[in-house]
């Protein structure tokens, strides 16, 4: 099977760069909250949420590009 590398296009590295970031942020949120700080659990759940989301769009466009 052929590897593709869709970096260069700048939809998909934004949507991959975004990945990361709110990856990052979840991670902290969580260890926050794992360190005893229960008033940030809100924010660790917008943060999972938000990855989730960001990489559902991260899949899709990577199916869109697949396709071309």
């Amino acid at each position: 099977m052929k590897s593709f590398s869709h970096w260069s296009d700048p939809t998909w590295r934004f949507l991959r760069i975004t990945s990361f970031v709110t990856a990052g942020i979840t991670l902290i949120c969580l260890a926050v909250v794992l360190a005893g700080e229960s008033s940030w659990r809100y924010p660790l759940a917008v943060a999972v949420v938000a990855n989730i989301f960001v990489m559902f769009l991260v899949v899709l466009a990577t199916y869109e590009l697949r396709g071309k």
